[in-house]
């Protein structure tokens, strides 16, 4: 299609020849790694929790299971979905600890996530803290299930196969949950309801299915002609691709507060190096 969707972006865990060196033993190299992990698993964690200190503890537990059970790993192309199956579980955990059900929220307070980065400068933290309120404000119209493959496929970049293996759910059921939530999200943030034109075909839904590369070439080809002859639907792309591009450009990196950050490091060093 003309407004056909972009690529998710893809960002690695870890980088491959350390996850291979720490795959094969390497204690120095297992330290570098869960070095790098640290601001991915807190971010996200933060924007599942939605409370420092419960991400705090996300963290702390991911990175010492991922410590202790690397070995367990039967491949490094499974490593992604791994980290994420473990923080997702532990985020679920800390959140059923929670008094109320109205707690067990994704990030109410929103200027949780514009601190987080204290090593920022401000101007950096003013860009992530509007570009979480957008999304954050939108998500909180989703349900828990399809905030999750937001999460995980659009904010994250994790395929669909992985997502399905960190939710323990099927492919076909991650995607049905991502059609919806895209079109939620393109809702929330435009503020206004969808008035769907008669003839019109269901765009959000194609646009969304092309992404996932499930959308066949003969039916691109008749959306393709379809948006260029309506203005609707052409706008509808451009909404649909904006979604992509805030939840692209919301940050997957968080950096912990300094003694936070202390604190792990030497509770994983006691881990790697025993007296």
């Amino acid at each position: 299609m003309t407004h056909a969707p972009p690529q998710i972006s893809r960002r690695p865990l870890a980088r491959p020849e350390r996850l291979s060196a720490a795959l094969g033993g390497d204690s120095a190299a297992l330290e570098a790694l869960l070095g790098d992990l640290q601001p991915r698993v807190y971010g996200f964690a933060l924007k599942l929790c939605g409370d420092a200190e419960d991400a705090e503890d996300v963290v702390q537990e991911t990175l010492l299971a991922v410590a202790t059970k690397l070995s367990d790993l039967r491949t490094a192309e499974r490593f992604s979905s791994w980290v994420f199956t473990i923080a997702r579980n532990h985020c679920l955990r800390v959140m059923r600890r929670r008094p109320t059900p109205e707690s067990a929220r994704p990030v109410e307070s929103l200027d949780v996530l514009a601190s987080a980065g204290d090593e920022d400068g401000p101007h950096r933290r003013a860009e992530r803290s509007e570009t979480w309120e957008r999304l954050g404000s939108a998500m909180r119209q989703l349900t828990d299930e399809q905030r999750e493959v937001v999460l995980l496929r659009d904010v994250e970049g994790l395929s669909a196969r992985e997502v399905a293996e960190v939710l323990g759910v099927a492919v076909g059921a991650v995607k049905s949950r991502l059609h919806r939530a895209r079109a939620q999200l393109r809702e929330a943030l435009s503020g206004e309801a969808r008035a769907v034109r008669s003839g019109c075909p269901d765009i959000r839904l194609a646009f969304s299915r092309q992404l996932e590369g499930d959308l066949p070439l003969s039916v691109c080809a008749e959306m393709e002609a379809h948006v260029s002859g309506c203005r609707q639907c052409a706008a509808e792309c451009d909404g649909l691709r904006e979604v992509l591009a805030v939840c692209a450009t919301t940050d997957r990196s968080c950096a912990l507060p300094k003694a936070s950050k202390t604190r792990f490091e030497r509770a994983i060093r006691r881990v790697l190096r025993p007296v």
